[in-house]
């Protein structure tokens, strides 16, 4: 699956660079997926995926210091990138449907 807007991913790592390794292998993950619509997200991303609804899924991704999470949009074949940021940033979003 292609990633539509992996420049957040690498803007995120050049203000973030112990996160680098942690976030690389989530791309490959998505990237080697062929997950569409209406598949199921953990079957095609792996365990630590969340369905949101209406094609959204929250990536938590481990990393060594903390806990990174990735909210993306499954869509046209590809793969939108939403929001990245810890888990802090994560919890003020008011409202997930404006993402």
């Amino acid at each position: 699956m292609k990633i539509f807007t992996e420049q957040k991913i690498k803007e995120y790592i050049a203000e973030h660079p112990e996160s680098r390794v942690a976030l690389q292998d989530c791309i490959v993950g998505v990237k080697r997926s062929s997950c569409n619509e209406n598949d199921d997200a953990r079957y095609c991303f792996g365990l630590h995926v969340e369905c949101l609804g209406r094609n959204k899924y929250l990536f938590k991704i481990v990393n060594r210091e903390n806990l990174i999470y990735l909210l993306g949009r499954v869509s046209c074949g590809g793969f939108f990138v939403r929001f990245i940021g810890n888990k802090y940033e994560y919890e003020r979003i008011n409202d997930l449907t404006t993402i």
